[in-house]
């Protein structure tokens, strides 16, 4: 006898990681302009960053280019050249620590050239995870197995089978810091406050599985 069960696993886990993407972009007439005027900029803000006790190595460049930019001439009705714009993503995670996040946010508050960021708040040790919620998707699957098979007068033998669809790339939490709001924020409080205040959601974490089970 096969018994075929749906077993589901959910975790709330308290974010442990921080993620700061910062994004800058340099507009300038020429490509040789733009591309020193960016890099100037850029340079400046990872001193800042090192300054703050974050090492070169922890700073990861996502995304670099340079583009042509084109406005349209409405008198023409084309497309024409408008200069150059200079494109650095640059990623950084950290350990879960709101004084650090004060200390950038206040830091950034204070650039004449601020970069535009996005905060968000993860977990380290995504595998581990994963293991945790597949295992409590496995239990809850066994459970009805076993429930099923009482009922119909078996005794279940073991699980044949697993099928699940993937997980996600990585766990995050809902709470999500944009540049509009940490910019505002920033200013207008204190680092103290700003590390009071932020606490972000738990991440919740749910597997489905489907399991085949013998049951004698």
């Amino acid at each position: 006898m096969e018994i075929i069960v749906e077993g589901t696993g959910k975790l709330k886990i308290t974010p442990d990681q921080i993620k700061i993407n910062f994004n800058y972009k340099v507009k300038a007439d020429t490509y040789d302009k733009v591309l020193e005027q960016g890099a100037s900029t850029v340079s400046s803000f990872i001193n800042l960053l090192n300054n703050l006790g974050f090492k070169k190595d922890e700073i990861k460049t996502q995304s670099f280019y340079i583009n042509e930019e084109q406005v349209y001439d409405e008198i023409r009705r084309k497309y024409v050249k408008d200069g150059y714009s200079f494109n650095q993503n640059l990623r950084l995670n950290i350990d879960y620590n709101m004084d650090k996040i004060a200390q950038i946010m206040t830091e950034i508050s204070k650039l004449p050239i601020p970069p535009t960021y996005s905060i968000q708040f993860g977990v380290k040790e995504n595998e581990k995870v994963k293991q945790q919620v597949i295992d409590l998707a496995y239990k809850d699957a066994y459970f009805y197995a076993q429930a099923i098979a009482q009922a119909s007068g078996k005794t279940l033998k073991g699980c044949e089978k697993i099928s699940s669809a993937p997980f996600e790339e990585q766990f995050v939490s809902p709470t999500r810091l944009d540049n509009s709001l940490t910019r505002v924020y920033a200013k207008a409080s204190t680092e103290n406050n700003i590390a009071n205040s932020i606490v972000p959601e738990d991440i919740t974490v749910e597997k489905t599985i489907h399991c085949i089970f013998k049951a004698k």
